[in-house]
């Protein structure tokens, strides 16, 4: 809604279009790939709270005023660290809903 007034009409159907293509290509690895995602379920879990503790003092940097080089990179490690979580999930999830006589699967 108010965030999308920020931007124009194009770049936020390019950005709608990107993520659609995202997760389509996940969802199309997840179904062929013979790698099974489905026993990642405690690293993902690990994985999260690391990426929110990592949160947690980027936001205490911040508070306290914290800007340069070195701060910026690590915003950009920890959207990096988000990104890569949600690509994760979406191949485990998908993974857990398909079966396709992986580990786990929902029944």
């Amino acid at each position: 809604g108010f965030a999308c007034l920020r931007y124009s009409t194009a770049s936020i159907l390019l950005c709608c279009g990107l993520t659609a293509a995202v997760v389509i290509g996940l969802t199309v690895f997840a179904t062929r790939t013979k790698t099974d995602f489905t026993g990642f379920g405690p690293y993902l879990v690990s994985f999260l709270l690391v990426l929110t503790l990592f949160g947690l003092v980027l936001s205490m940097m911040a508070s306290f005023h914290a800007t340069g080089f070195v701060f910026n990179g690590l915003e950009v490690l920890y959207a990096a660290g988000g990104a890569l979580a949600a690509s994760v999930f979406l191949i485990f999830d998908t993974q857990l809903i398909l079966g396709g006589g992986h580990e786990h699967e929902f029944s």
